[in-house]
């Protein structure tokens, strides 16, 4: 007796093709998942770069208004009746806008109130100090310098 093999070549195109679709199914579902990852990982990168971006403008502009007030201590050295109008200082393509106002405490002694806002980009910190000066002497006297919020 002969014995026939039967072969259906259908059924093996499906059950080939079956495994093929879920292949195809875990590249792209673990593709998928590679891919959002890289994405959270640059994001989070990003966001990190960007806070340190910030802390450094913040210390930038921190540095930019001290600048701008020891600029006003210079200016007061080299003339002692110096009188303070406002102007823009330039301290390494930062801005310091200096302002302030001078009173006589007595014959004495004058008083200089300085207020600097130094910018670096969009962040701005704004120094107050207060100098006072001995008329006699010469001797200048940085009474305080503050850190203040800017509104």
């Amino acid at each position: 007796m002969r014995q026939f093999k039967i072969q259906n070549s259908k059924f093996k195109i499906l059950a080939f093709s079956r495994q093929g679709i879920i292949s195809l199914t875990t590249v792209l579902i673990i593709g998928t998942i590679v891919m959002e990852t890289a994405l959270v990982g640059l994001a989070v990168a990003y966001l990190v770069g960007e806070q340190g971006a910030g802390v450094k403008m913040s210390y930038n502009a921190s540095l930019t208004a001290r600048s701008g007030f020891n600029d006003v201590l210079l200016k007061i050295e080299r003339n002692k009746d110096y009188v303070l109008n406002p102007y823009t200082l330039t301290v390494g393509g930062y801005q310091a806008d200096i302002s302030g106002t001078k009173t006589a405490l007595d014959s004495r002694f004058n008083q200089y109130v300085v207020n600097v806002i130094g910018t670096a980009l969009d962040k701005q910190i704004k120094i107050i100090g207060t100098i006072v000066v001995d008329g006699f002497t010469g001797a200048i006297i940085s009474e305080s310098l503050q850190e203040v919020s800017v509104n």
